[in-house]
């Protein structure tokens, strides 16, 4: 694998020799494997060829492809695995063209100059050497590369190479998704907070900062007695120590005052190790505050039905129908009677029409056969009044067993139903004001992600979206294009007419990029009059004709200043990615088109650029 001293451009391949020839002492101190032939050991290894036969098998057996080459670039060994991995044909080998098999080797490297540089620097070497070799078809070796010396005499190298792609494929699997976890944190409103054994804060997940009760590098290393009241610190490590302690999940709720407003938090408690365990908790407080309204309509509910007074009636049966013999004077007076008018009345004349239907059609049958329950009644008083009330007639019996009577216990519900009424009031109260949260939740998430001037996306949330778009042009090779801009000149405007003026520019500027994009583009405020729009499935060349429709459109509006109009004009830059670059990512190409941009303002304004091109284009 070492080319000639005197040929770098033809570079010649050694004939490999037979993997089964003997060492020969020119090649005497061969430390591979940690086997050294110097101080006398090359005789010793000569006399043992139990001992160069293990030797051999150690190095076949390798799972690293080795191959020993003299300085006059003859293969002095060459393992199997070394063939396997540089997938060398036997008609390569076959034809022992060493310039024909440098050429293969060769030709599979991303950086082929740079491997020939390299083996050409350590030729006359004695220097260790260990670097990274990239290939074409996505496959990473490690080659590390040792001198061969008798004594200091430089022999020739050993080269040992090391298939290393599963891990590099594994560690960019694992920054994805390091990145996908941090945008996921990123979009969560629960706080997520590792603790250890005392309380103290270890770790503080990227969450809703709005959340948390001092900023996040304020509480790390902190305990919770630092931070919190002694009574709320205390809850939360006893919970932090039951969760490690019993090594499952603990849950609780606890209350905390943020922004000077007491918020309520449902907790869960996960063990993580011996000494630590993480806290998720999601805010409750829009819950705890619609229960405690609940609870407050039940209570008052409840109230009014439990401390309604009672009306108690003794009845006997005559002829089958109960009479009153006896009643309190709560009876009597909530129906405008006198005690002595009800006595001796049947039942059913104090009952509504409604009632006294459903009394003669099963009420004296399951009082007769003592299965008289709860219900309700309506009772009809003197001036017409139908007093609602829930009715429990207990059935007296005689020494046969004989049901001769009731007693009945009569409760006033005319209260009851008005708080039914008013608890049906609150509860679409709440349905209403539950809905108006839920309502103002989505305008605040609206609010997060989008410009309040403009209505476009804003400069965190367009990032977020081109992350994502930048991913699938990757993975399936579709282009994608980005073009960002800004207003020449725009500070004159602001200077002049004022920042209200200045800011319904930026209003219609954004609104007329809009009209001049697809459905699937995205249009963001970037920052200041600076605007940036994502054009997936769209090369640089297409992205062109775009920015002068922008341009052209924008030209169109009048702006005067001083009774004078005033052209108004763009810069833009445009940056399509670059599938085959190493190591590109959305920053990068966003990067681009700002730097393109930058070129456009200092040729002059008024021109659209393309970056990596020399062209640019005049606005029209």
């Amino acid at each position: 694998m070492t080319p000639r001293k005197k040929s770098v451009e033809k570079p010649e391949i050694t004939k490999p020799k037979k993997l089964t020839a003997k060492i020969t002492s020119s090649q005497s101190d061969f430390p591979i494997f940690g086997i050294s032939t110097s101080a006398g050991g090359l005789e010793a290894l000569r006399e043992s060829e139990e001992l160069s036969r293990l030797l051999l098998g150690i190095l076949h057996s390798s799972s690293d492809g080795i191959l020993a080459v003299n300085r006059e670039n003859d293969v002095l060994f060459a393992n199997e695995r070394f063939v396997e991995m540089w997938m060398i044909p036997q008609e390569v080998l076959a034809k022992k063209d060493d310039a024909l098999l440098l050429q293969y080797v060769i030709d599979q490297l991303s950086d082929p100059q740079g491997f020939l540089q390299k083996v050409q620097e350590l030729y006359n070497s004695a220097e260790e050497s260990f670097d990274i070799l990239y290939f074409k078809d996505g496959r990473v070796f490690e080659r590390l590369s040792r001198p061969l010396l008798q004594k200091t005499e430089l022999l020739g190298r050993v080269w040992s190479f090391r298939d290393i792609t599963a891990h590099k494929q594994a560690q960019e699997k694992l920054a994805a998704s390091e990145a996908e976890l941090r945008a996921l944190f990123a979009g969560m409103t629960d706080v997520v907070i590792v603790y250890d054994v005392d309380g103290r804060f270890v770790k503080i997940a990227p969450t809703d900062p709005a959340n948390l009760l001092r900023p996040a590098q304020e509480m790390l290393g902190k305990t919770l007695h630092e931070i919190l009241p002694k009574e709320q610190a205390d809850y939360i490590v006893a919970k932090v120590r039951e969760s490690i302690q019993s090594d499952r999940v603990v849950t609780g709720e606890y209350t905390l005052q943020i922004g000077g407003k007491k918020r309520w938090r449902s907790a869960s408690f996960s063990p993580l190790s011996e000494t630590t365990a993480i806290l998720v908790a999601h805010d409750i407080t829009a819950q705890k505050r619609a229960e405690d309204a609940l609870q407050r309509a039940e209570q008052r509910y409840r109230g009014l039905f439990e401390d309604a007074p009672a009306m108690y009636v003794i009845t006997r049966t005559v002829e089958g129908s109960p009479v009153i013999v006896d009643c309190n004077e709560l009876f009597s007076r909530t129906l405008g009677y006198s005690r002595d008018e009800l006595l001796g009345q049947a039942v059913v004349d104090l009952y509504s029409p409604a009632s006294r239907v459903q009394l003669l059609e099963g009420g004296y049958r399951r009082a007769l056969a003592g299965e008289f329950e709860t219900e309700e009644r309506e009772l009809l008083a003197r001036d017409g009044r139908i007093v609602p009330t829930v009715v429990r007639a207990v059935p007296e019996a005689d020494a046969t067993g004989r049901v001769t009577g009731t007693r009945a216990m009569f409760i006033d519900i005319t209260e009851r139903r008005q708080a039914e009424e008013e608890l049906r009031s609150i509860k679409n109260e709440l349905e209403t004001i539950n809905l108006e949260l839920r309502q103002s939740l989505e305008r605040e998430k609206l609010l997060a992600c989008t410009d309040g001037l403009t209505g476009l996306y804003n400069h965190r949330h367009f990032f977020e979206l081109a992350a994502s778009e930048f991913r699938a042009a990757l993975r399936y090779r579709h282009p994608l294009t980005f073009l960002m801009f800004d207003m020449d000149n725009f500070k004159h405007v602001n200077d002049t007419l004022g920042h209200a003026a200045g800011d319904k520019l930026l209003v219609k500027v954004a609104q007329i990029t809009n009209a001049q994009v697809r459905a699937s583009d995205v249009v963001a405020r970037y920052g200041g009059d600076e605007f940036i729009v994502m054009l997936p499935h769209t090369t640089a060349q297409q992205a062109l004709l775009v920015a002068e429709r922008i341009c052209a459109s924008i030209a169109a509006i009048s702006v005067g200043i001083a009774k004078e109009p005033f052209a108004l004009t763009l810069s833009i830059g445009i940056a399509e990615t670059r599938h085959e670059q190493m190591g590109e990512n959305v920053e990068r190409v966003i990067q681009c088109a700002d730097e393109a941009l930058y070129k456009a303002k200092q040729s002059g304004r008024n021109r659209i650029v393309i970056f990596g091109q020399d062209e640019t284009w005049a606005t029209r």
